[in-house]
């Protein structure tokens, strides 16, 4: 028995019982034709590797074949970006260093596992801004062109729930207390040097 696209959702075909490795690579054949045909509506993630890369192939097809003068803003942002990541984890890394936001990324792998849902629905299920719409529909396209599963996608899902930006430590905080102020504001009126902000204050101005 083996999983085939048939234009709508993937569907079992052949027997439990009876299934030959000649058969089976027939099946994958007509899934694989079956995925590539069909443009007007590119299969979800596919839950096998055996699937991966020719969902991957149609995703792209189909963006593609959009023309250029009716391609949105996520079509142009989804074809911009790399698809060459060899794993989910570092396609999510790479977005982060490129500053977006865990919750958008997240918002955007919520849409890509649900394709036939809509990017405002994705931004409810999440809690992101309904504005950055495009920037999320963009993602989820560029996700679906690459080769992962759906498992290693809701991994990634899973990974960005609590997911913390690295801070580097301040290095020192100047304190607010009315003698540190005080001195700033003389340094600062009389263009002197810096001093010792805890050091007792001048009662008099030499000059």
């Amino acid at each position: 028995m083996a999983l085939v696209w048939n234009g709508r959702d993937w569907s079992r075909t052949g027997s439990e019982t009876e299934c030959s490795s000649s058969d089976a690579s027939q099946y994958e054949g007509w899934a694989d034709r079956a995925i590539l045909e069909s443009l007007g509506c590119p299969p979800p993630i596919p839950m096998l590797h055996s699937h991966a890369k020719v969902t991957a192939k149609a995703v792209i097809a189909y963006v593609l074949s959009v023309p250029a003068m009716r391609r949105t803003r996520a079509h142009d942002l989804a074809l911009s970006l790399s698809r060459n990541a060899p794993s989910i984890h570092i396609w999510v890394q790479k977005q982060l260093r490129a500053g977006r936001k865990s919750h958008t990324i997240k918002t955007a792998l919520t849409l890509a596992l649900n394709p036939t849902r809509t990017a405002t629905w994705a931004c409810r299920e999440t809690g992101a801004r309904v504005g950055h719409q495009q920037p999320i529909l963009g993602l989820a396209y560029n996700v679906r062109m690459h080769p992962f599963t759906r498992a290693e996608v809701e991994d990634a899902c899973d990974m960005l729930e609590g997911y913390q930006p690295y801070r580097a430590p301040e290095r020192y905080q100047c304190g607010t207390d009315v003698a540190t102020l005080e001195a700033a504001v003389a340094m600062i009126v009389f263009n002197t040097s810096p001093r010792c902000f805890g050091a007792p204050r001048y009662r008099y101005i030499v000059k």
